[in-house]
């Protein structure tokens, strides 16, 4: 547990904040794309959990530079993921793009 606290907290060293990545690359970023930002985060969650175990509390919306508005982009942090995510997937009639790192979707 304090190692997935430390993975997505990170520390503070000396007035600067440091990321901490694990080489066994436990969590993924998974940033999700073309969500209206009206569009629930538990929606979003629950379809992803279809295909991971999504990190309670590490769902950020995206929002445009410089401002606070927000432009329907999440990004969340997953544990316990399938060996390679969709690259889309369908809620209702909105079609949601899928970017993962430690290659989790195809090129």
């Amino acid at each position: 547990m304090a190692r997935t606290k430390l993975l997505l907290d990170g520390l503070s060293l000396q007035n600067k904040h440091v990321c901490v990545s694990d080489v066994d690359s436990v969590i993924t970023n998974v940033t999700i794309k073309d969500a209206p930002f009206e569009m629930s985060d538990t929606v979003i969650l629950q379809q992803m959990g279809r295909f991971c175990e999504v990190v309670s509390g590490s769902v950020v919306r995206g929002k445009i530079r410089s401002t606070s508005i927000e432009n329907g982009t999440r990004y969340i942090k997953i544990l316990s993921c399938v060996t390679l995510l969709p690259h889309t997937i369908s809620i209702g009639r909105f079609t949601l793009r899928i970017f993962a790192d430690n290659n989790r979707t195809a090129c």
